[in-house]
């Protein structure tokens, strides 16, 4: 198990978000495979910790400076060849209403780097992705992405 907090896993209030992430090595050593995740919040004033509900391996939790919304990277059965690894580790990302269940797909699978805007509605995050937008204009194989929630 490893702690995993992301530089802005700070909510305005001053709690802290993070993820305890579980992961295991193969015989050889050389692969990582993700296996759960669970996103807590440190709550500073009345020194508590509780669980966040979010789907599968969570990690590199981002919130929203409201501390509404939390972005995470779902790394649920993601394994990684430490020997060839790719420029950055995928996972499908989450944005997670902290107060409630709601969890939304923003991203897919082979997604990293999620952050979200000071109101919690807007997700920007890089993917190698080519189901996000056909075709790759630019052939950098990772583009970056804005999610809009609306409202």
């Amino acid at each position: 198990t490893t702690f995993s907090v992301a530089p802005h896993a700070i909510a305005a209030d001053g709690d802290v978000v993070f993820a305890e992430v579980t992961y295991s090595f193969d015989g050889s050593g050389n692969v990582m495979s993700f296996e759960s995740g669970v996103l807590k919040r440190w709550d500073r004033q009345g020194a508590t910790v509780s669980t966040i509900a979010a789907p599968g391996a969570a990690a590199g939790p981002v919130v929203s400076d409201d501390g509404v919304r939390v972005i995470v990277a779902d790394r649920d059965g993601v394994s990684v060849d430490q020997d060839d690894a790719p420029a950055f580790v995928p996972g499908a990302i989450r944005a997670v209403d902290v107060g409630g269940s709601t969890t939304t797909a923003v991203g897919t699978a082979d997604s990293s780097f999620g952050t979200v805007s000071a109101d919690g509605r807007r997700v920007a995050f890089v993917s190698t992705s080519t189901a996000l937008a056909l075709p790759d204009p630019n052939g950098a194989g990772a583009d970056v992405y804005l999610w809009n929630r609306g409202t």
